[in-house]
């Protein structure tokens, strides 16, 4: 998932909550209210704001981005060295495939692609999996969440990985 790049990234402007006594408030709701999603959905467009915030790290130059290239070098000098043939499958968000009709919306996994395909690493983005239920979007991510997929769009994906392994 193209929000990995940042996981140890402390950034004030990141769409999580920051504040450690509205975290643990947040947290409770997000595991127990099913108001506090549907308020929260109808409210803001989260798969909007993480996207906008991730896409940041995916411009040239970004040490983030520059770190997270060296880190999937390495795991490939491993796999290399183990005799495992690597494949890096990258996940597209909710709001890329809401907006696939957009020529560039994808551009962070172009920029990541590009990067890693210059080390020789095998790089399948998955976007192209979902870009035709872009009506059906909010169907294969799970609710209010533009990250994770659904039931659904966990079996699109299968079958899709299944597919490239097949060859």
């Amino acid at each position: 998932c193209l929000n990995d790049i940042y996981s140890n990234f402390p950034d004030l402007n990141s769409p999580e909550t920051k504040n450690n006594y509205l975290k643990i408030i947040t947290d409770f709701m997000v595991k127990n209210s099913k108001l506090y999603h549907l308020l929260k959905n109808i409210f803001s467009d989260r798969p909007l704001a993480y996207f906008n915030y991730d896409k940041q790290f995916y411009v040239s130059g970004n040490k983030q981005l520059e770190k997270s290239i060296i880190n999937t070098e390495q795991i490939n000098e491993i796999a290399d060295s183990a005799k495992v043939n690597m494949q890096l499958f990258i996940l597209p968000y909710e709001y890329q495939i809401r907006n696939s009709n957009d020529s560039k919306i994808f551009q962070p996994q172009r920029t990541f692609k590009y990067f890693l395909q210059k080390l020789n690493i095998e790089v399948i983005d998955c976007s192209i999996a979902f870009i035709k239920y872009n009506q059906l979007s909010n169907q294969l991510y799970l609710y209010g969440d533009g990250i994770h997929f659904s039931k659904t769009g966990h079996k699109i994906l299968a079958e899709f990985i299944s597919k490239i392994m097949e060859k």
